[in-house]
């Protein structure tokens, strides 16, 4: 073990001791030496006075306690540690005064050493004072301080790291800085920045790092290499600004100056900024455009250097220094001569003198606005408004405004010629334009601008007098001028509109004749029905009944020739019928049962007659998908059925007919259903299709010579698909047939029609006997076939010719049906009905049956109003008519009809008043009119019609009756007419003969 020697020097006995306690058991000796050091208590053997220990290799580690002990004291001490008569550490502090140290029997290499000593130790105070301050001041600082060994491991952090970063000096001590790293500088960056401290050279720049949280922040960062004496680079300290918040100021306004920069370049004006010179400061990217060039080729350079033109330059400068010189703005309009678009522009700009920031230099912000295209508006608005001045004269209105904030009225030229008023005049205000316009039009433009007002808008209409009461007609427009929520006047347009209420006047004129003149055509075609129908419809009854009767062949076939003749005569009125109906929107189509099987059947054999003759077949494909029963119109489906397979029928020689039948889909509630008329007859040229379903037209006149018909069918067939929502396609080539083919839907979830009982084929089969029915007709032949009919089913049948006979008969009899004809003379069927129906309770539920030539929806409806039961249409099949009789009646009578003697006394009264009332009507009616010829018919048929009654009884109630009417319009009659009087005179006193035979035979 190596041996040192320790030497203790000018310690006091504290420090001795705390010297040789460290050294317990290691020492020789130790002396005590007071704090006061002289001559006199100075031992001889002062120079043996040297304290000698063996220390080992840990005495470096006692030493540092020894002086960390001795720092507390204030006294003087030396310390000397040699080896082998080398001084390996010393250490002193505060040494004895000079002239007492000189005494001390030291040779020189002590004093000097000693004093050496004193004089490190002086110097190492000052240093750890130092030492001290700074780390006071590294611990104190408000910057990050990061000191790192030279692979940059951290060696130390002050607190502000801590605080800054949130991670505490254990958790980085030895961590590389890269733990500080954002991700949000490259690679390059670093390398960089090591390059140049490992240089030796300091660093500086701002780095983005990340906290213990994960935040990021900026720092502003100086980084200087610490190196040693050899020259190497011992450690690098890091100093720290945290300039987060500078950054985002930093950032805000950079941020702002690129959306300012953004904002102005995006704007259409021109703005730049020149300083005192002329020079650009600014410059945005519409008046670089401008100017043909880039911001960035115009920011720096002075106009002169942009700009050949001199005097121009001249010009805007001399401008510029006004403006620089007076401080104020100015504001002008200029037109300029475009270079790049070759053509005149206009500008309208602005410019404004400020000081620069952080400069005493002034600046000059100018904004261009080009009002090029607003200047080309205004001229075109200038024209627009000559024009519309030209076109109002030319039109003939006007503009108007009441003001009434001004108390005044502004008119443009045309509003005064509509009044009649000179335009170098004064319009007339509030009240006193009243004086201008009709009388009875002052509450309609009151009303106009009270809805204006509340609304928004009016409209009216008035009749302006002229001062030369002359009448124009007015149409103003009228809206409420709006300030403050209130309303100052009113504004609008006024037209003149007197040509046009002539135009109106003869429109409406116009339309009255062609309403009259249709309605006189509809009249026309429902007489000439009526007229023809009627003796079709004996024709064709009477046929039919022939037909039943005729067993001779030769006889039976002449028959059947008139009925086919006839029917086919009533097939083409209806047709025209039809057509007429169609044309003017009065069809609509009904929704019935329909059982499709015996009803497509039925079609097909309807015109199985015509294909027998022909010798061609007729077939019926029929689906067994179609639903067995469907809901739609039987008459208008039939008739396009009818006519397509008519037609295939007649142009077909050879081959035959087919009506296809097919379901396409079905739902729950309908079913498309695709019907097709297919035949081998002569076909149609492709260019004839399109024309076929004109009015009128066949494919050729030709066809028209040899096959005949009107050309109606088809035309009737086009329109009732159109009803159906369907259209017709032909496929045809000539010579090798044609198919004519359509879809409709048809609903088939409904309730089964009410079941009719089956008809007997002989017409002598049939029996109403028992039963008492009235015809009520005027038409002889119609009446003559009737009773032919109703006697062959053994029923008695009573004739009324009018609705004053049917009512007069109602009265004496019960009829267990009523066949009501509707257009009658005196008063029709409807009327006939409706007065029938308010006698007594019987006759309220009666069945009345309408018979009528045509059936429009217009009649089927007053038929209903009028309280009938059912609409039998002439010609009448006698097997229809009588299934529809029979389902209304009731079981034949076993008693017979009262006679009106045992009618009793009340119910003689009401009849009697019944019959009066309404004979008395009828009496007014022609009297009214003042025609005796007509009173005197009407007169003599109620005589005749009386005396009729006399055979079958009742004479004395008949003749009390006719008293009765005429004692009730005795007095009218004797101041109207004396030929009437003397008529009535006359029949009262041959009934009262009548009467005295009666009861004289009685």
């Amino acid at each position: 073990m190596k041996k040192y020697n320790l030497s203790v020097f000018y310690a006091t006995r504290e420090v001795c001791k705390i010297v040789k306690n460290a050294f317990q058991g290691q020492s020789k000796q130790c002396y005590a030496l007071s704090s006061e050091i002289s001559e006199k208590n100075i031992p001889e053997d002062f120079t043996q006075n040297i304290i000698a220990i063996e220390l080992n290799d840990t005495f470096q580690f006692k030493i540092k306690d020894i002086l960390e002990s001795i720092e507390e004291h204030e006294n003087s001490v030396c310390i000397i540690i040699e080896s082998d008569n080398e001084t390996i550490y010393q250490y002193s502090r505060n040494p004895v005064f000079h002239k007492n140290i000189i005494k001390f029997p030291f040779n020189e290499r002590e004093f000097a050493m000693i004093t050496e000593l004193s004089l490190e130790r002086q110097a190492l105070k000052i240093l750890q004072k130092k030492s001290q301050l700074f780390s006071e001041a590294v611990n104190q600082s408000a910057n990050s301080i990061v000191i790192t060994n030279p692979e940059g491991e951290i060696e130390f952090v002050n607190p502000a790291f801590e605080e800054i970063t949130g991670y505490t000096f254990n958790e980085v001590l030895g961590q590389h800085t890269r733990i500080l790293k954002s991700g949000e500088h490259n690679e390059e960056f670093y390398e960089k920045m090591w390059k140049i401290i490992k240089m030796g050279v300091k660093w500086e720049g701002e780095l983005r790092n990340r906290k213990k949280n994960g935040d990021l922040f900026w720092e502003e960062v100086t980084i200087s290499p610490i190196i040693s004496d050899n020259g190497n680079i011992r450690n690098y300290m890091a100093i720290k600004n945290d300039i987060t918040e500078r950054k985002k100021s930093s950032e805000a306004l950079s941020n702002s100056k690129k959306l300012l920069k953004e904002i102005i370049d995006q704007v259409p004006q021109f703005i730049y900024v020149r300083d005192l010179d002329g020079r650009y400061l600014l410059a945005n990217e519409a008046f670089a455009k401008y100017r043909g060039k880039d911001p960035e080729d115009i920011i720096g350079f002075t106009e002169q250097e942009l700009n050949p033109d001199k005097a121009e330059i001249d010009k805007m400068l001399e401008e510029d220094r006004l403006i620089f010189e007076e401080g104020k703005e100015v504001h002008r309009e200029e037109k300029i001569y475009d270079l790049i678009e070759k053509r005149d522009r206009y500008f309208q700009y602005s410019k404004v003198p400020f000081q620069l920031p952080d400069s005493k230099h002034p600046a000059l912000l100018a904004v261009w606005n080009c009002v090029t295209e607003q200047k080309t508006i205004e001229k075109e608005l200038r024209d627009a408004r000559e024009e519309l001045l030209d076109a109002q004269k030319l039109g003939g209105f006007g503009n108007w405004i009441v003001d009434f904030e001004h108390k005044k009225a502004i008119w443009t030229e045309q509003v005064y010629h509509q009044y009649g008023l000179d335009p170098n005049g004064e319009p007339p205000y509030a009240k006193d334009f009243y004086d201008y316009v009709h009388p009875d039009d002052h509450q309609q433009i009151l009303d106009a601008i009270e809805k204006a007002r509340t609304e928004g808008f009016a409209r009216y209409e008035c009749r302006a007098i002229k001062p030369n009461k002359e009448i124009t007609y007015v149409e103003a427009t009228v809206k409420p001028i709006i300030k403050n929520d209130t309303v100052t006047g009113f504004f609008g347009t006024s037209f003149d509109i007197t040509t046009r209420k002539t135009y109106e006047d003869e429109i409406i004129a116009a339309r009255k004749e062609a309403i009259a003149a249709a309605k006189a055509k509809s009249d026309f075609l429902s007489v000439m029905s009526h007229e023809i129908r009627t003796p079709l419809n004996a024709i064709i009854v009477m046929a039919d009944m022939l037909a039943n009767e005729i067993n001779d062949p030769v006889h039976k076939e002449n028959v059947e020739i008139l009925n086919f003749s006839a029917r086919d005569l009533l097939s083409l009125v209806n047709d025209i019928l039809d057509y007429s109906k169609i044309e003017a929107g009065k069809l609509e189509l009904e929704s019935i049962p329909i059982k499709t099987r015996d009803y497509f059947k039925n079609i097909v054999n309807t015109n199985l007659l015509k294909a027998q003759e022909k010798g061609i077949k007729i077939e019926l494909d029929f689906d067994e998908n179609v639903p067995d029963e469907i809901m739609g119109d039987p008459l208008r489906l039939g008739q396009i059925l009818k006519n397509l397979i008519s037609n295939a029928v007649k142009f077909t020689e050879k081959g035959g007919v087919t009506l296809i039948v097919k379901q396409i889909s079905r739902d729950d509630e309908t079913s498309r259903i695709h019907f097709g008329i297919k035949d081998t007859g002569i076909g149609i040229q492709a260019d004839k299709i399109d024309s076929l379903f004109e009015v009128f037209t066949q494919a050729s006149s030709e066809t028209s010579r040899k096959y005949g018909g009107t050309g109606l069918g088809l035309a009737i067939v086009k329109s009732l698909l159109f009803m159906h929502n369907s259209r017709i396609v032909v496929e045809s080539k000539p010579h090798e047939g044609s198919l004519f083919h359509f879809e409709i839907e048809f609903p088939y979830k409904k309730a089964a029609p009410a079941k009719i009982e089956p008809i007997p084929e002989k017409l002598d089969a049939l029996s109403l006997k028992g039963y008492n029915i009235m015809l009520v007709e005027d038409n002889v032949m119609n009446i003559m076939v009737a009773k032919k009919i109703f006697e062959k089913w053994d029923c008695k049948l009573n004739i009324a010719e009018d609705g004053y006979i049917a009512m007069q008969k109602a009265t004496r009899h019960d009829f267990d049906i009523i066949l009501m004809d509707l257009q009658m003379p005196g008063i029709d069927g409807f009327e006939t009905t409706k007065k029938l129906r308010k006698m007594s309770g019987y006759y309220s539920k009666v069945p009345i049956f309408a018979l009528s030539a045509a059936a429009p929806e217009e009649v089927i409806e007053k038929v209903k109003e009028s309280g009938m039961n059912e609409m039998i249409t002439k010609p009448f099949n006698p097997r229809q008519l009588y299934s529809v009789i029979k389902s209304y009646l009731p079981e034949p009578r076993t008693v017979k009809h009262t006679a009106p003697a045992m009618v009793t006394d009340r119910q003689a009264r009401s009849t009697e008043d019944d019959v009066n009332i309404q004979i008395l009507v009828k009496l007014s009616t022609i009297l009214r009119k003042d025609k005796s010829e007509k009173a005197i018919t009407y007169m003599e048929n109620v005589a005749k019609d009386q005396t009729e009654a006399l055979e079958s009884g009742g004479l004395v109630e008949i003749i009390e009756t006719i008293n009765s009417i005429i004692r009730i319009n005795k007095s009218y009659i004797n101041n109207k007419n004396i030929l009437l009087r003397e008529m009535m005179s006359d029949l009262k006193k041959s009934l009262d003969e009548l009467k005295e035979k009666y009861e004289k035979s009685q």
